[in-house]
């Protein structure tokens, strides 16, 4: 009987340790690929949009050597945990969640103390992903949060299938703006998967982030190894910004990961293999990358990306989740910045100005004083502190002492000098702002040509604005113009969201002379455009963003702007099909477009702007450009009489003169109209030397017509301006 019950119990040992092992093998890393690989197959929208991207993705990392980089600000990130807990043990611990973040910001730049194990000859592929995941500390409100939700369910688990982890009404929990936040879910995952995430054609949408089974965050619990390093979440991070699986998903050598610093691999890696590990695939040393984050080894084992891996995350996070980068998610604990010199502006036709300049509080709690110092010229002229009870978010306009500047150029700068008492903030960056700007300056007549065949176009009177500092409009090369040999453009193609803001829709301005238009019956702006664009313009992606030109004009010497003129995709260019190289125009892929400014008429200081909106598609150019228009008539007679009439000062503030030779014909009546034909005065008066004197003070700003009845009865009409 005994031999029998221990004969026994060592089966049940045998079982129960094959079973263990049975479901140690059915462990499932990752279900990103399974649900990616359904949807491809079976979406074919999905499928257009993803082979769409993936094209995008190639096309930016072609052309990333050409780029401007920052070799030290890492882009931030704000990620949102959304605990959804059945019982207390998978409520986790706050500690967790903080030891998943600070493990992902090693992982994605290559500062996790395992990195130097990486055998030798992968170490000089190893990448580093200058990013930052940071816990929201602002909701979508723009409350203060900690970056953690936790929800109670009835539900038990969680399927791969359905998403319902994400959605309230199914016992999950709905995401924060997925353009904002990285969502992360943490829960119950069932079937043995530890985690799923979507990829990049999903980005903004409402289920888009990734899952995580609540055994393997962090360092987790003490029975999740060997998948208890966090490496679970830096695989679906991969995922997020487009990676694919190192051997990709294809159990043969017939596909890859669209890397190509990654060495070809037959399938997944179990385990911990020792270096050099081969493969059917990959038969020589050193082997296949059994240590990438996006294989299948161990946690342990787990140790790096490559550079290639890297350059497909930037162009992801440049591209479809470039929102990510302007996330008001995550804000800094002390931190006041300049926005914005309101006055002067770049040109100002004023010698006495008031000098203002914008702040924001981007990062603290309450400030109740500010003190900003003002130089022009490089010396400082003005400090003005100001007493104030300012929080996150809010903004307020400096102005200081009115100020007298004499004719030409000149520079003013702001600068934070204290916060709060305390000298700068935490973030000195954005504490000094700096401005050229000319005062006083004539306006041009017209007509005024540019035909770009000077490099710089400032020593014709142009400005260029460019705010980012980057790329900006230039002269294109030699022989790339519609006449002559040059034009001027903007390499939209090579252009890049700043790389610490993050900002994409940057604007590059041109401006021009200010133009008087006093003597102007109609004015016009042409020039010759030639443009094309990196994506087809046949796009059906939602919300597709593209390049733009825009014309605006001022009246009040850049106060404010009309836009006139605002062309994008089929609009503006002039090539159909989508360039996939920097665009250069022959000679029949130009545009003669004319805008009309006959509204403008009448006015001095026209200030107009040619503005570029780059989402960096591809380049846009422009040639022989021009500003004309007809001149003012100053008599326009009917058949009754033929003599000289004139009026004089015109335009005029307010004292007018009109003169005439009649003789012994005397004028009976003028009859005042505006230029909708409106009569708002009759003034008689008689003149027998044929001089007459008006006074048109009480007269608003605009064109008037001036209506002479002679005692004979013949009529003249002659057009006014009155200033």
């Amino acid at each position: 009987m005994k031999k029998s019950i221990t004969r026994n119990l060592i089966f049940l040992c045998f079982i129960l340790l094959g079973v263990n092992k049975i479901q140690a093998q059915e462990i499932q890393r990752c279900a990103s690929e399974v649900i990616f690989q359904k949807r491809y197959q079976s979406d074919e929208i999905f499928r257009k949009s993803y082979d769409r991207l993936e094209k995008e993705i190639e096309g930016f990392i072609q052309r990333k050597p050409l780029m401007k980089t920052s070799e030290d600000t890492a882009i931030i990130i704000p990620v949102v945990f959304h605990v959804v807990y059945n019982n207390q043990t998978q409520n986790i611990d706050e500690r967790l969640i903080h030891e998943q973040i600070e493990i992902l910001n090693e992982d994605f730049n290559a500062q996790n103390g395992d990195i130097s194990t990486v055998p030798s000859p992968f170490k000089p592929l190893i990448g580093r992903f200058k990013v930052r995941f940071e816990l929201a500390n602002r909701d979508p409100n723009g409350q203060v949060t900690n970056g953690i939700t936790r929800t109670h369910t009835d539900t038990l688990g969680f399927s791969i299938g359905n998403d319902f982890i994400k959605h309230s009404s199914r016992g999950g929990k709905n995401a924060w703006d997925t353009k904002s936040y990285l969502n992360v879910w943490i829960c119950n995952l069932l079937n043995n998967y530890l985690g799923y995430s979507t990829f990049p054609t999903d980005a903004g949408k409402p289920d888009d982030g990734f899952v995580l089974k609540y055994t393997n965050v962090g360092y987790g619990f003490s029975n999740s190894a060997p998948y208890d390093l966090g490496r679970t979440a830096t695989h679906e991070i991969g995922h997020y910004f487009n990676l694919k699986h190192i051997w990709g998903d294809k159990d043969d050598c017939s596909t890859d990961d669209g890397v190509s610093d990654t060495p070809l691999q037959a399938a997944a890696t179990r385990g911990d293999p020792s270096f050099p590990k081969y493969d059917q695939c990959t038969g020589s040393y050193p082997g296949i990358m059994f240590m990438n984050f996006m294989d299948y080894s161990n946690d342990k084992s787990l140790l790096m990306f490559t550079q290639g891996q890297v350059n497909r995350m930037e162009a992801t996070i440049m591209g479809p989740r470039a929102s990510l980068l302007t996330s008001k998610g995550y804000v800094k604990s002390t931190d006041i910045a300049l926005d914005k010199i309101v006055t002067p502006l770049s040109a100002e036709c004023a010698q006495t100005l008031t000098p203002a300049v914008i702040l924001k509080v981007i990062g603290a709690k309450e400030i109740s004083s500010i003190k900003i110092s003002m130089a022009v010229d490089q010396q400082v002229v003005s400090n003005l502190t100001k007493d104030v009870y300012l929080e996150i978010g809010d903004t307020m306009i400096f102005n200081f002492p009115s100020r007298t500047f004499s004719p030409g150029s000149h520079e003013i700068s702001f600068r934070i000098e204290e916060v709060n008492g305390k000298v700068g903030d935490k973030d000195l960056t954005n504490n000094t702002l700096t401005k050229t700007f000319n005062v006083g300056l004539p306006s041009v007549e017209t007509p005024l040509h540019e035909d770009f065949e000077i490099e710089n176009i400032q020593l014709d009177g142009f400005e260029i604005e460019n705010p980012d500092n980057g790329i900006t409009w230039q002269r294109a090369p030699e022989s790339i113009s519609k006449t002559g040999d040059y034009s001027y453009f903007i390499d939209n193609y090579h252009y890049r969201p700043d790389s610490i803001t993050g900002h994409s829709g940057q604007k590059d301005d041109i401006i021009l002379p200010d133009l008087d238009f006093r003597n102007l019956d109609n004015a016009w702006l042409k020039f010759y455009l030639a443009a094309a664009q990196f994506r087809p313009i046949g796009s059906t992606e939602p919300n597709p963003t593209w390049d733009s030109l825009q014309v605006l004009v001022s009246t009040d010497c850049g106060k404010s702007y009309q836009v006139v003129y605002n062309k994008y995709a089929l609009t503006l260019v002039t090539v159909l099909d989508p360039v996939l190289e920097p665009f250069v125009p022959n000679l029949n892929q130009w545009r003669l477009d004319s805008i009309n400014l006959k509204s403008f008429a009448g006015n001095d200081h026209v200030r107009i702007k040619i503005r570029n909106i780059s989402w960096f598609q591809n380049n846009i150019y422009l040639d022989n450009l021009e500003v004309a228009g007809d001149q003012l008539v100053t008599s326009i007679r009917d058949k009754k009489s033929s003599d000289k009439v004139l009026i004089y000062p015109n335009p005029t503030q307010g004292d007018i003169v009109i003169k005439a030779d009649r003789g012994a014909t005397t004028i009976k009546e003028v009859f005042w109209s505006n230029n909708l034909g409106q009569v708002i005065d009759v003034q008689r008066r008689s003149t027998p030397n044929g001089l007459m004197s008006f006074d048109l003070y009480a007269f608003p700003s605009g064109i008037y017509f001036a209506k002479i009845i002679w005692s004979d009865g013949s009529v003249v009409t002659q057009k006014v301006w009155k200033k």
